[in-house]
């Protein structure tokens, strides 16, 4: 792989997507078109992948306020009624995240708590490599990320594949399998972003301009940092929790106003979720269970609130294949062949209308 000795700006980054970007069409037909019963493509698909890089709180977005536990658990981190808006009986959005109770109301967002593999992994860089890579046990170490696997099944069925990261170095996520023979080896995998490296605002900013600009799929990958709250989490959470739900809502309303909304589904996680009970330095441990939101116009389930479970281990519980949160993906938005990306991964159903024409 040749690294970029320069970066792009966004004008030259979208002139030269067809010489850099977008794999020529290769014979094979699209895997659109072998989905489902016939239905054609509708041409255009994009994913925008954001990790939210430290360890994000679930009990910090979604508060489990009629819980008597909850509060037994969190005596200093517990939020308060007036500092939360209730979505049922049970469970309330912290209000810090506002712009997210929004989207949730006009039924684009869905929240999906408790994703792991069942163990709590002891470091972050560890636990970044499995999200990125999907591994069939978390023992399995691989070479390639999911979307670079994805990327080879997408080309070899002839359809064009742009990739876009909004980090300087090539994350792992992207990386493609060696001995795939897949077309393109050599090339970049993935283009930075105008911004590549800055702040995940600004990255969710310049991404929401340029989705929906080439044929063919486009895979993205953010991340912003922040999350990580060993200590004095009231102090130090707010804010990057409160810049990521603005900057995602801003990101919906961009790509609402450019009309390409329908064609862009976004899924947002994080290395592992964080434990139930505070620690005495007023913060979080790392714990099994991320949470993983969902933001698009073709969810299913939407405007259903989670259910938080706090009656778990000490380090919190993973109901939820993350591997099946991506095989829904793969399958529901992408139509590319589960076994292909992710070898003995189940899926659930996220998609109420998955990107298809009848």
């Amino acid at each position: 792989m040749t690294p970029l000795t320069h970066p792009l700006t966004r004008r030259s980054f979208i002139h030269g997507l067809g010489a850099t970007l977008a794999i020529s069409a290769l014979p094979g037909g699209s895997p659109w078109a072998r989905a489902a019963d016939g239905r054609a493509p509708n041409g255009r698909c994009s994913l925008v992948l954001i990790q939210l890089a430290g360890g994000l709180d679930a009990f910090d977005v979604l508060v489990p306020y009629g819980s008597s536990e909850y509060a037994r658990l969190r005596p200093t981190l517990a939020l308060g009624r007036g500092e939360v808006t209730r979505l049922d009986d049970a469970v309330a959005l912290n209000r810090t995240c506002a712009p997210l109770g929004r989207l949730w109301d006009d039924g684009l967002l869905l929240f999906c708590p408790a994703v792991g593999w069942g163990a709590t992994c002891p470091t972050h860089f560890r636990a970044t490599e499995i999200w990125q890579t999907a591994p069939a046990s978390p023992e399995q170490r691989l070479a390639s990320g999911w979307l670079g696997r994805t990327a080879q099944q997408l080309e070899h069925a002839g359809v064009p594949v742009s990739c876009w990261r909004g980090t300087r170095a090539e994350p792992r996520v992207f990386v493609r399998s060696p001995d795939a023979g897949a077309p393109g080896r050599g090339r970049e995998v993935s283009v930075p972003l105008d911004t590549a490296g800055g702040p995940l605002p600004r990255l969710l900013a310049e991404a929401a301009e340029c989705v929906g600009t080439t044929d063919g799929v486009e895979l993205v990958f953010l991340a912003g940092g922040g999350f990580d709250t060993h200590f004095a989490q009231r102090e130090t959470g707010a804010r990057p929790l409160a810049e990521f739900a603005g900057a995602l809502a801003d990101f919906q309303r961009r790509i609402q106003r450019r009309v390409v909304a329908d064609r862009v589904l976004t899924v947002v996680f994080s290395e592992f979720g964080r434990t139930a009970a505070e620690n005495a330095q007023g913060g979080t441990e790392h714990g099994r269970g991320a949470l993983v939101m969902l933001a698009g116009t073709r969810l299913t389930g939407r405007r259903v609130p989670p259910t938080m479970t706090l009656a778990a281990p000490p380090d919190g519980r993973a109901d939820r294949d993350y591997r099946a949160v991506y095989a829904s993906v793969l399958r529901d938005w992408l139509s590319v062949p589960i076994p292909a990306v992710l070898s003995g991964a189940d899926s659930i159903r996220l998609m109420s209308d998955p990107l298809l024409t009848p």
